[in-house]
């Protein structure tokens, strides 16, 4: 795959890293299908941290970039990583513009409102590390 060359700091943009961000999240979509060999999924699931990392680099305060990289990272067993990146996420709760779009991720991880007692399955792993229980005593 060809690699995009680097923007400047000041040539990239919100909407650029929301792009970025939807792009990874259908990299990760696509590497749930079991049907995949394994070599594919993680292809795919390396991809799409290649495109979250790159959007957190256009828009730091991306929710939708820094949730799923942590998803990412939680499936591919760096736990720590993951865990950092929730916890970058409960730092942006703080931040009222971004509040309702962390409350969503939230509600998707804990299974609350609309998913209805259904967890992340991403994040499966992770629910027993004492890092993991810690950081959801916080949130």
């Amino acid at each position: 795959e060809l690699e995009l060359p680097a923007l400047k700091y000041e040539e990239r943009s919100v909407e650029e890293a929301q792009n970025l961000a939807d792009q990874g999240f259908e990299l990760l979509e696509q590497a749930q299908a079991r049907s995949l060999p394994q070599p594919e999924r993680e292809r795919l699931v390396t991809q799409a941290v290649r495109r979250f990392i790159t959007a957190l680099n256009a828009d730091p305060y991306n929710v939708h970039a820094t949730y799923n990289l942590a998803a990412s990272y939680a499936r591919i067993k760096r736990t720590q990583c993951a865990v950092n990146l929730l916890d970058r996420l409960r730092r942006l709760r703080k931040l009222p513009s971004q509040r309702p779009r962390v409350e969503e991720k939230l509600d998707r991880l804990l299974g609350r409102k609309g998913y209805k007692g259904r967890l992340d399955p991403d994040f499966f792993d992770l629910r027993d590390d004492p890092r993991f229980r810690e950081l959801m005593k916080n949130f």
